[in-house]
Order: structure tokens, then sequence, then C-alpha cells
């Protein structure tokens, strides 16, 4: 992993943290997921006893379609860059109908 110390704020844009994480290799993946692992319990060593918790299928979530966009350009993939062309162009035809 290459370390580098940035105090430009655009640098923490969920588009500059995407990118960044694309930018790593399989292994460097997995050493912030370890890293991030470790965080979680040495912060809340109670919660590698947790058992049980509501399985995904029960929460529903909501995201916003400007969060919904913005996560998909950050991806960068072709579908995801489709979906915003397409999601885009039905937002500004709602926004003109009303």
């Amino acid at each position: 992993m290459k370390e580098s110390v940035s105090h430009n704020f655009a640098d923490e844009s969920i588009d500059a943290k995407a990118r960044w994480f694309k930018s790593l290799t399989v292994e460097e993946r997995m050493d912030v997921f370890v890293a991030f692992t470790k965080l979680i319990l040495e912060n809340n060593p109670e919660i590698a006893k947790k058992k049980h918790d509501r399985p995904a299928s029960e929460r529903v979530r909501v995201l916003s379609l400007a969060d919904l966009i913005q996560s998909k350009t950050a991806a960068g993939r072709e579908v995801d860059l489709e979906d915003v062309r397409i999601l885009t162009a039905e937002a500004k035809e709602s926004r003109s109908e009303d």
C-alpha cells in the first residue's frame, strides 16, 4: 500500500475513496479489511461474542437518488455509468412533469 497524507477535503469524497480502494491490489484490500476488523474488535470486543443478528433481508436501507447516482458514478463500471445516464434522464423527466 502506498501511504500518503493529504489535507485536501476533496480527497475525502466517496469518489476519491472508491478510486483509492480500486487502485489497491487484492492483498492490499485484504490488509485494509484486516486492519478495520482489528480496529472494530479492539474498540468493541463484545462484538465477537454476538451470535445472532437479524438477517440482512429483514433490514431496509433507503438510499436517495443523488446518493445512488454518486455511488454508481464512483464505481465507474460501464453498467453503473449506463444506470447513471438512465437515472439522470428519468430524474430530469420527472422534474419537467412537476
